[in-house]
Formats: C-alpha cells, structure tokens, sequence
C-alpha cells in the first residue's frame, strides 16, 4: 500500500510540474513593447505587403493555407466587402460545416493591419472574455513583407481564460507557424 501512495505523490508531482511548466513557458506571453500578452508567430515572404494582404483579404483562399480550417464564408458582403472593415465572416473546420465553427468581425483593417474580434465560438472551449486575431504586414523593403499572425485576450479576461489561453497557446502557435509558411508559398507561387 505504502508503494501505490508513493508512486500516486511521485505522479501527482510530475503532472504538476507539466502543468507549471506549460505555463511558464507557453508561447502566449508578454513581449518587449507590446500589451497585452499574445501568441505571435512571423514569416518573411518575397512579395509587396499589399499582395500578402490582398491574399488574406480573400476569404475563399483559405483551403489553400490554413491547415485548420477547411473553409471561410463571409457572412455580410451586403453591408462590407471580404476583409474590409465592418465584415463579418464565419470559419468552419469541417467542410460538411459540422463540428468546430467560429465568427471573426474586422473591426479595423488599414494597409499594415487586420484587426479581428473572434467570437461565437462552437464546438471547442472558448474564453468568455473577447478574444482578438491580428494580421500584421511589415514592409521590408521593395517586394518583401514580414507578415505576423497575432491572437490575445481583450482587458476583460478571467484568470481562466488566461489559464486556458496558456495552455492553448502551444497549439495554437503550431497552426499559426503552418498558416503563415503556406501563406509564404503560395503567394510567392504567383
């Protein structure tokens, strides 16, 4: 009996030292000049910031780069064009439109920027605090542009929703980095 408790406090130990671990060292943090903490992953890509930001603009080439979402559908093309400010568009993960679904709202977009507010989140845990994705272009010269893939919590998020956020900041980052590096090629394909 006096193993089966040992071993028990030596499993225990080890799952919290994970834990404390996976947040200590999750890829949702604070960095030098920004506020609040995010998750950030950038690419450099041989084409003009307007291309790369044309590219994302288009809602229907997301089966080309994401490796999450199977497809995207702009939801008021009506009242606001694809990837303009004031458009709302909705993310499936599955192409039957079942399972994990998602609405972003560009809430600012201007040439080096994207700003989108995430919300109405389906079929996977979410934060009840707004959660906000960035694309953000950076000129480096003629034909080049770093691009950047952001997401972090707006002010009003719980200490669960940081908890969370942290944890699924590993993840998360993966698709970011797979995201952008298929961005990179297929606009430098064209």
């Amino acid at each position: 009996m006096r193993h089966v408790w040992k071993w028990g406090a030596v499993l225990l130990g080890l799952v919290a030292l994970g834990f404390v671990g996976a947040m200590a060292f999750s890829p949702y943090r604070s960095r030098p000049g920004t506020d609040p903490p995010s998750i950030l992953e950038a690419v450099e890509i041989e084409a003009s910031c307007p291309e790369v930001h044309a590219y994302l603009g288009d809602s229907s080439n997301a089966r080309d780069w994401s490796v999450y979402v199977d497809h995207i559908t702009p939801l008021n093309t009506d009242q606001a064009a694809d990837g303009a400010e004031g458009s709302i568009r909705r993310s499936f993960r599955n192409a039957d439109e079942t399972g994990m679904r998602w609405d972003e709202y560009f809430e600012h977009v201007e040439p080096g920027l994207r700003r989108l507010t995430v919300y109405n989140i389906v079929g996977a845990p979410s934060t009840r605090g707004a959660l906000v994705t960035e694309q953000i272009y950076e000129p480096l010269g003629p034909g080049r542009c770093r691009l950047a893939f952001s997401l972090f919590l707006r002010e009003d998020a719980s200490l669960g929703d940081a908890v969370l956020m942290r944890l699924a900041a590993w993840d998360i980052a993966r698709i970011f980095r797979s995201n952008i590096r298929n961005v990179k090629a297929e606009v430098e394909a064209t």
